[in-house]
């Protein structure tokens, strides 16, 4: 079988002369010659899960504060304080309530906060269940003068004040994974991130 070279160049030419064309109208409809299309939004990224085992928690030492239950009328703004016990008496924590993190107005509720020995973590329960949204409760911590990183963040961060902006607040789950919560910071020894449900609350970094 002969190849005719001249009709392969011939066919090549066509080709390439369509494929300037093509660009042309693209060109054309990107500058106003037709609809422009925008990308399509990435979709919002969901909080972040991690295994309790990849995240260093935050220790606290002195005096842990002491179990505290508070009672209250649903329907009135509430903040639970938690401090270090004597002879410390410094702020280790503090738990606010909207006035409507409670569906029922006028009733009690009873909430009980139990603070970790060792550590920035608690455990928080309540009889009457809140609800997230406008009304969604928060919980700070507070490490002004108790801050212990742990032995292992050496190996990890450049120094304490590296671990420390590494921190967040997270929310471990019944199957062991922890649910890293928006945290924002009120001063730069304060962690505050929404509580969206009675559990454990703690402060950790990545390992």
């Amino acid at each position: 079988m002969t190849l005719n070279i001249s009709a392969v160049v011939r066919r090549l030419a066509g080709v390439a002369r369509l494929a300037g064309l093509l660009g042309v109208a693209a060109g054309a409809a990107a500058c106003g010659g037709g609809p422009l299309r925008r990308p399509a939004a990435p979709a919002p990224a969901g909080p972040r899960i991690v295994p309790l085992a990849e995240l260093l928690v935050l220790q606290a030492s002195g005096a842990p504060p002491r179990d505290t239950s508070v009672t209250f009328v649903q329907g009135q703004r509430r903040v639970i304080l938690l401090q270090h016990a004597s002879p410390d008496d410094v702020p280790f924590g503090e738990l606010e309530f909207p006035s409507r993190a409670f569906p029922d107005s006028g009733a009690p509720v009873t909430v009980t906060v139990r603070p970790e020995p060792g550590a920035y973590a608690l455990s928080v329960t309540s009889d009457v269940p809140w609800r997230a949204g406008l009304g969604t409760p928060t919980v700070r911590f507070s490490w002004p003068v108790h801050f212990v990183a742990p032995p292992a963040a050496r190996e990890r961060y450049a120094d304490a004040a590296a671990y420390a902006r590494a921190l967040v607040v997270g929310h471990p789950r019944a199957d062991g994974a922890v649910v890293l919560l928006p945290s924002m910071r009120p001063a730069l020894d304060n962690l505050q991130a929404p509580m969206p449900e009675p559990g454990r609350y703690l402060v950790a970094a990545p390992r």
